[in-house]
């Protein structure tokens, strides 16, 4: 709704927040997302904001999950999870 918009911390802020809950200390943390698209979408808005990407490796579990299932057609998430 408007209002949860008008309530919205600002993206920095919301990065920040994220990542304050991310244990990025570590060096074998990655995090991973359905596909490219919210890796991309980050990287986008980290740069349309000004501020450096700082996310750790990104996993692109779809591409994963075709590999590791040895199948040729991607799947969707739903079908990925029965």
């Amino acid at each position: 709704s408007q209002a949860m918009l008008e309530g919205a911390p600002s993206f920095p802020t919301a990065m920040a927040t994220l990542l304050d809950a991310m244990p990025l200390r570590e060096s074998d943390v990655a995090w991973g997302s359905w596909g490219k698209f919210d890796d991309t979408q980050l990287r986008r808005d980290c740069a349309w904001h000004g501020i450096d990407y700082p996310m750790p490796s990104h996993v692109n579990l779809k591409a994963s999950f075709r590999v590791g299932g040895r199948r040729r057609v991607p799947m969707g998430m739903a079908e990925a999870l029965r």
